[in-house]
């Protein structure tokens, strides 16, 4: 569970660090597809958090020859493109973050990637069931904090976006999965599938901790109410 409105802990090394970890893998198996400018941002960031500062000494021609799979996304590796370019783009981003420290570089990482709308989802590639003009046959379901993304296969270009604050219900069985939306004008969304089920857990999952903290803060609002309350009546 990703929580998109939660800042990244900075006093938690731990769990920075694995989210990194997960937000670098997203990247470099090309779950989070981005363009190849933001692609050598993300790769500069990650060169520091692997190997410290730029040494001109060490990171020369050809010492990324048999590494750059895990510094640059899949999907941009089969671009017409030279190992000598990336190289040379990587390491002059690289070279601009000197100083900078591993957690600092793993956070402006992470704050690169949370400012993508599609970070934290969970992907199912389906098929649309009841055809509309709005979506084509195939399509990916991304579900995360902020609710359901419907998005093109190719590019994870969002077609369109529900909130849970306009989700009305939800259903599955055993080859399919269908949501209804809409705040004012309700409408079906059905999809063939056998992840119905997954996907139907995971927007209960991220509905009950939404809940729960919306309780908790409810909670809290109260609490401090009614303390100031005392206190101008103590007065």
């Amino acid at each position: 569970m990703f929580l998109k409105n939660k800042a990244i802990p900075r006093e938690d090394p731990v769990f920075v660090r694995y989210s990194y970890i997960q937000a670098v893998a997203d990247v470099i198996e090309g779950n989070y597809p981005c363009a190849q400018s933001a692609a050598i941002e993300l790769a500069g960031l990650q060169m520091q958090v692997t190997f410290r500062d730029h040494n001109k000494k060490i990171h020369i021609k050809g010492f990324l020859k048999d590494k750059l799979p895990r510094f640059v996304p899949a999907p941009l590796l089969t671009a017409n493109r030279k190992i000598e370019e990336w190289e040379e783009d990587i390491f002059a981003e690289h070279a601009r973050l000197a100083g900078l420290s591993s957690l600092d570089a793993m956070l402006s990482y992470l704050n690169h990637v949370r400012n993508w709308s599609f970070y934290g989802s969970t992907f199912w590639t389906v098929q649309t069931v009841n055809k509309t003009d709005q979506l084509p046959d195939q399509v990916v379901l991304a579900v995360n904090s902020n609710g359901i993304q419907i998005l093109k296969v190719s590019t994870k270009e969002p077609i369109i976006s529900h909130r849970y604050s306009d989700i009305y219900s939800w259903a599955y069985k055993r080859n399919a999965f269908a949501f209804v939306s809409g705040a004012l004008s309700k409408q079906k969304f059905q999809f063939a599938t056998p992840q119905g089920k997954d996907i139907a857990r995971t927007l209960q999952a991220y509905v009950d901790i939404l809940l729960e903290e919306y309780k908790a803060e409810k909670s809290k609002k109260s609490e401090s109410a009614s303390e100031g309350f005392s206190e101008a009546k103590a007065e």
